[in-house]
């Protein structure tokens, strides 16, 4: 891989900050750039981190936004159910979703210098905050209210159980990630639990599925952490992807649990493999909104065979 080139000289409205180890332009909130003497950690970052050349399309605002997740958990969900869920499981697994997966990209990027985010989701999570935490807060009481109108009791149950299981993570995360905290499994894990916790008849075979699901969820984890190894690397993060061992042997357990056990991965599967090979002629921004894309094959294609 090429290592990332150097910027252009930046006109009489770029300021810069030099550091004694790099030096960082900004000419925007959301424009960062590195020039001169680039860290040795960095210098392969334009493949897997998006830089001043880099433009924010259409395609990339629903991962921006963190709605993707959602979309994708929903759409598993009914998978799941098969005769469909209620109005009220589908509208607070999608808050649900959203809440987590923003609060944890929003605790991410607290106290981080600007050149250290490296990723579009970071630079806005970190550029929006006050505004986006008043937003989270206010999605958190419209979640909580219609899990007490919509939610059985049940449900409702299964529902604070798996929240237990967030503020767990979260915690988890914020304070061992620099060390080292395996967040790929517990991400796969809190997913598969929210798309299956809220189905009160479960039809045969639910956990098999469940357990495929995990595996493919973890393999999508894994390869983009793995794509984005100078995004983590910036935040200190420190996860399984730093294992390529470990990530060979997922990839090849979850092909096995789709041959065997839960043939609706098998796609899903093989793009993601197919993604792999390819990664290093395709952006890292591109990149994870494919391998996210993906998993939306599963759902998708079980439905049309």
């Amino acid at each position: 891989m090429s290592t990332i080139p150097t910027a252009l000289a930046p006109d009489t409205s770029t300021r810069c900050n030099v550091r004694s180890d790099r030096s960082v332009c900004i000419d925007s909130p959301t424009s960062i750039y590195l020039t001169d003497r680039i860290p040795l950690h960095l210098t392969q970052v334009n493949q897997s981190a998006p830089n001043n050349r880099t433009t924010r399309r259409i395609w990339h605002w629903p991962n921006i936004l963190g709605i993707d997740a959602a979309l994708i958990a929903v759409c598993w969900q009914q998978h799941f159910a098969g005769t469909g869920m209620g109005l009220g499981a589908i509208v607070v697994l999608a808050l649900s979703v959203w809440l987590t997966y923003m609060a944890d990209r929003l605790l991410d990027v607290r106290h981080r210098a600007p050149e250290d985010l490296l990723s579009f989701r970071h630079r806005f999570a970190q550029h929006q905050s006050h505004r986006l935490w008043q937003i989270w807060w206010g999605i958190l009481i419209v979640a909580i209210s219609s899990a007490l109108c919509l939610l059985s009791v049940t449900q409702l149950r299964n529902g604070v159980g798996l929240l237990i299981l967030c503020l767990l993570y979260t915690f988890s995360n914020q304070h061992w990630a620099e060390r080292f905290f395996p967040k790929e499994l517990c991400v796969a894990l809190i997913f598969v639990g929210g798309t299956i916790i809220f189905i009160e008849n479960p039809p045969i075979g639910l956990w098999q599925d469940g357990l495929a699901l995990a595996c493919l969820c973890t393999c999508n984890c894994l390869l983009i952490a793995r794509k984005e190894h100078a995004v983590d690397h910036a935040l200190r993060i420190r996860s399984l992807s730093t294992l390529p061992h470990l990530s060979t042997g997922v990839y090849l357990f979850t092909g096995l649990v789709g041959l065997t056990i839960s043939p609706v991965v098998l796609l899903p599967w093989a793009c993601l493999m197919l993604l792999r090979l390819g990664q290093k002629y395709i952006h890292g921004e591109n990149f994870r909104i494919l391998a996210d894309c993906v998993l939306l094959l599963g759902p998708f294609s079980s439905r049309i065979l």
